[in-house]
């Protein structure tokens, strides 16, 4: 069973809520033959969501990861800051932009 990784940001800007971690949420209840969904929610303070990160990826070993934010930038930032550190069989996937 391949394992998938998908990540969402906690609220910032003194929203209640951040949408990427909702949708990233209602995976979490996924049920598949092929895949198990592991999501996780990471700050939106840069050190400490590479370091969350970081510990999730040594926790599951993902053969994806999948990155959702509502700041195309930010998400950007965390990939390419991982990308170097990432066993060559695991695959990123990347979202982001701005959720009106």
């Amino acid at each position: 069973m391949k394992k998938v990784l998908v990540t969402g940001f906690d609220p910032f800007g003194g929203e209640l809520i951040n949408p990427a971690w909702e949708s990233v949420y209602a995976l979490s209840h996924l049920k598949s033959a092929h895949y198990q969904v592991q999501v996780c929610k990471l700050p939106t303070v840069f050190q400490k969501s590479l370091d969350r990160l970081y510990s999730a990826i040594e926790e599951i070993e993902p053969h994806l990861i999948l990155c959702v934010g509502a700041v195309e930038m930010i998400v950007k930032g965390l990939i390419t800051t991982i990308e170097t550190t990432l066993i060559s069989d695991t695959d990123i996937v990347i979202t982001g932009g701005v959720i009106s």
